[in-house]
This record gives structure tokens, C-alpha cells and sequence, in this order.
């Protein structure tokens, strides 16, 4: 995850909040949050695109970006179905 808060209650809350939801979806797998600078890390550029696009799509009504990566998903929910962009 991206490092952009400074602010130390919003990391611990990150920091224990993700594990507690996400560790009951993949059990018996466990998840470890590691917060970086997006510039350091190829791998959280690569998420913040894919999130950023998803978050355009749905709250902008913007797919541009959204259909690069659609033909890559793996599982798509419509969990604002009828919602009008933003």
C-alpha cells in the first residue's frame, strides 16, 4: 500500500484493520501490510492504476483507463449497480 499519510493513527488503523477483514477472505492464508512510497515500488504504482481507474469508472463514469485492464480481470463486482456517477 501506498505510504501517503504522515499522520500515525491512520497507518495503525491501516495496519490492523486490513489484516482483521482480509485475513477471514483468505483463510487459511494470511495477509501482511506493508505500507511504501508508490515511487519506490512497481508493484504499488501497478495497484494505484488499477484502483484509480475502478474509482474513476465508478465515481466519475470515466472507463478510459477502466478498459485497458478490463479483458485482465479476474472478478468484477457491480456493487454500485445504480448509482449515477459523481
Amino acid at each position: 500500500m501506498d505510504r501517503r499519510s504522515s499522520n500515525p493513527e491512520i497507518v495503525k488503523d491501516i495496519d490492523s484493520y486490513l489484516p482483521q477483514r482480509l485475513n477471514r477472505l483468505v483463510s487459511p492464508y494470511k495477509f501482511k501490510i506493508a505500507l511504501e512510497r508508490s515511487h519506490n515500488s512497481r508493484g504499488v504504482q501497478c495497484a494505484d492504476f488499477i484502483c484509480g481507474s475502478a474509482f474513476k469508472k465508478i465515481e466519475r463514469g470515466d472507463d478510459r483507463y477502466y478498459n485497458i485492464i478490463k479483458n485482465n480481470l479476474i472478478l468484477e463486482k457491480e456493487l454500485f449497480k445504480n448509482q449515477q456517477p459523481i
